[in-house]
């Protein structure tokens, strides 16, 4: 009763191959941490965040360490949808703060202008689900190049603290 027979069903279907693909797509992901409260307390958010750049016309992201094969066979397990995006705005003066590589990431807005980050895939409610049994979200060595990417394409200080 823990996992639902969906999950259930979708593991069974999967290759090594498949199941390897989506722990590489997890160790490339970050989640958002949310404030909970004035006493520091933080709530880090379940989904994953997959933080992936095209490389340069070679079929793959993140220098090589996930390829659009993978990633279309993730979607057709319907673990994740690369046709809708997360966004998160970030306001002038503010920052948004993230776990990744086990340490918290901070995107800082030092413009004048909002500034929207996107992140997709998007895990569906099963890809989630299944991402709870990984035990490496966020542990990529090509995740701190993503990130150093990521705040330099929209503007952003990146603070990894």
């Amino acid at each position: 009763g823990t996992y639902s027979k969906r999950l259930m069903s979708v593991i069974s279907d999967m290759s090594t191959t498949d199941a390897q693909s989506f722990s590489t797509l997890c160790s490339l992901s970050i989640q958002s941490i949310v404030p909970q409260n004035e006493n520091g307390g933080i709530k880090v958010a379940k989904q994953p965040l997959a933080l992936l750049f095209e490389d340069d016309n070679s079929g793959t992201f993140d220098e090589g360490a996930f390829s659009y094969d993978q990633r279309i066979a993730l979607e057709a397990y319907g673990l994740i949808d690369s046709s809708v995006r997360n966004r998160f705005n970030i306001s002038p003066n503010k920052a948004a703060a993230f776990l990744a590589m086990n340490k918290v990431v901070l995107f800082k807005n030092n413009g004048d202008s909002p500034v929207e980050l996107s992140f997709s895939p998007v895990f569906t409610e099963i890809g989630v689900e299944l991402s709870s049994l990984c035990s490496g979200i966020g542990s990529s060595k090509s995740l701190e190049t993503a990130l150093i990417k990521t705040a330099e394409e929209k503007k952003l200080e990146l603070v990894i603290q």
